[in-house]
């Protein structure tokens, strides 16, 4: 009988996708319209300035990767705003944006059956964890079991949980001892260059870039489709197990 072996994936842009890629201004407006709350603002795009404004500070703010999960982001944006408002007022407010945000986010997403597919045929043989940067704990676990994804993962590991972003080491490290794996047999699949490909391999991991686009032809370990893994992942198996 096989040994299991693990392969850690990313999870958003690599296994679950989006129907409409936001940017940082559609993500606020998610947010706000329709949240119940618009009318601590002026307008919208006073709202979106604030969103915005935060996330340039935290973006530069020291140490470097430290995660801020939404509920923490969204207090700063009100902070200013509402600084004379009692604190049962800032969380009710907080609620409304987060169920808000979380709502329609989660109604942008989907996975596809060639994802389906991959998964089931590598978890014949595979043990398999997801490291991803999320804003919202526990929202990659949510999103696995909405998709019908949570049954091919033991292993959940992210930013907003553990308060760091990739490519920070302590997320790879932290997925690595709950694994109870070393890099060197283990497999990384993602579809960010320096988060799922350039870090994880200099940390020792047999990295391969979901690259499906094709913007990164000099890199050697890439595919372009995710049923090319039934392919890969079996003889690279057979040469680091």
């Amino acid at each position: 009988m096989d040994t299991k072996r693990y392969i850690f994936f990313d999870c958003m842009e690599t296994l679950i996708d989006m129907y409409e890629l936001p940017g940082e201004s559609e993500y606020a407006l998610w947010a706000y319209q329709g949240s119940g709350v618009e009318h601590f603002w002026d307008n919208p795009g006073q709202f979106i300035e604030q969103f915005d404004k935060v996330h340039r500070m935290l973006k530069q703010k020291v140490p470097v990767h430290k995660e801020y999960d939404i509920e923490e982001r969204f207090n700063l944006v009100i902070q200013e705003r509402l600084n004379n408002k009692n604190i049962k007022e800032y969380k009710e407010i907080i609620i409304k944006l987060v169920a808000n945000y979380w709502q329609k986010y989660k109604s942008m997403c989907y996975v596809s059956q060639e994802v389906v597919d991959t998964l089931g045929f590598l978890a014949e043989k595979n043990q398999m964890a997801i490291i991803s940067n999320f804003i919202v704990k526990d929202g990659v676990e949510e999103l696995l079991k909405i998709n019908g994804l949570e049954k091919f993962f033991d292993i959940v590991v992210t930013s907003a949980n553990e308060g760091w972003r990739k490519p920070h080491p302590y997320l790879y490290s932290k997925a690595l001892s709950e694994a109870g794996a070393t890099a060197a047999e283990t497999i990384y699949i993602g579809d960010d260059y320096v988060n799922d490909y350039i870090t994880p391999s200099r940390l020792g991991f047999k990295a391969f870039l979901y690259d499906r686009k094709n913007n990164y032809i000099h890199v050697k370990n890439r595919f372009t489709s995710m049923s090319s893994l039934k392919k890969i992942i079996p003889t690279i198996s057979s040469i680091i197990f």
